[in-house]
């Protein structure tokens, strides 16, 4: 291995033509005591008057991972890790599957009447992306390098001004490409904003005498993602854009006369991160249901 060329901001370890991950369709995978993680909760229950019922919640989660074995096959964990310097030089990274911030509350009214009003508040930051490249950029024949976040706009060479500028524009945009100028990107660390949504459940219980035993009809209404039904932007979850590429944002287009990098985007003029899911589920949805409740 030897480094891309002196002075270059992007440093990483080239690997040379004659090299292939792997001469046999065999791999080996050992334990590693790497990696690390802790969990904060803070709680808390209140019932400031009689039938009121009042809970809260936040979660912390950090977790930090070598791997989060990214497929089913030994093949397809080695091909899809994001790094720096090949999967072979794995470094410890945020875990792929980790929420890191999540808010839960809850206010529950029983009515004399045998009515139950409950409302709920659940907040969560979703799991993690990555910033590749869009071509194999070290030579070690996987296309899943992580890329280096310029320190500003003139520290690395693109092929045109149209390309650095949609680049740039594009990271300005992007609150983890910000805080990452002059480092490398990290394996699955930018998340999409958080999504808060609340829930309303009614419920009213019916008293049945049936020979010596009261037993309960009980009728519910759910209406879940409640806030959608007041403005169809709350509660929608955001996923990456289909502007930003999937996070392959970055492409090694030629090395000059000097061996200094030469790159090129995908991004068009205006690209941004996030968009509002549009599946079914981010919709608001009504629930009504009878249960029979034997004393």
């Amino acid at each position: 291995l030897k480094d891309r060329c002196d002075g270059c901001p992007d440093n990483r370890h080239i690997y040379p033509s004659s090299y292939t991950y792997t001469g046999t369709p065999a791999y080996v995978l050992t334990n590693t005591n790497k990696g690390y993680g802790w969990i904060f909760v803070l709680s808390a229950n209140a019932q400031p008057v009689k039938n009121l019922h009042i809970t809260a919640s936040y979660t912390r989660t950090e977790q930090y991972e070598v791997t989060g074995m990214p497929g089913n096959a030994a093949n397809s964990v080695f091909v899809g890790l994001p790094t720096v310097d090949g999967p072979n030089f794995a470094t410890v990274q945020p875990s792929q599957y980790v929420q890191p911030h999540r808010l839960m509350a809850s206010v529950s009214y029983k009515l004399p009447t045998g009515t139950n009003l409950s409302l709920l508040y659940n907040a969560v930051t979703p799991t993690g992306y990555s910033f590749i490249f869009e071509n194999d950029v070290n030579g070690d024949k996987n296309i899943q390098d992580l890329i280096y976040v310029p320190a500003n706009k003139d520290e690395i060479l693109f092929v045109s001004d149209q390309d650095r500028d949609n680049f740039w524009a594009f990271v300005e945009q992007d609150s983890y490409l910000s805080s990452r100028k002059g480092k490398y990107a990290q394996a699955y660390a930018a998340h999409a904003p958080m999504t808060h949504r609340f829930d309303l459940k009614v419920t009213q219980d019916v008293k049945l005498r049936l020979g010596n035993n009261v037993n309960t009809l009980q009728f519910s209404c759910d209406l879940f993602n409640a806030g959608n039904l007041l403005n169809n932007s709350w509660g929608v979850f955001k996923t990456m854009d289909s502007s930003a590429k999937s996070g392959q944002i970055l492409t090694l287009d030629h090395l000059n006369e000097n061996g200094q990098p030469v790159f090129s985007t995908n991004l068009a003029e205006g690209a941004h991160t996030w968009t509002p899911s549009n599946s079914i589920g981010q919709a608001w949805y009504l629930q009504l249901g009878v249960k029979y409740l034997f004393n």
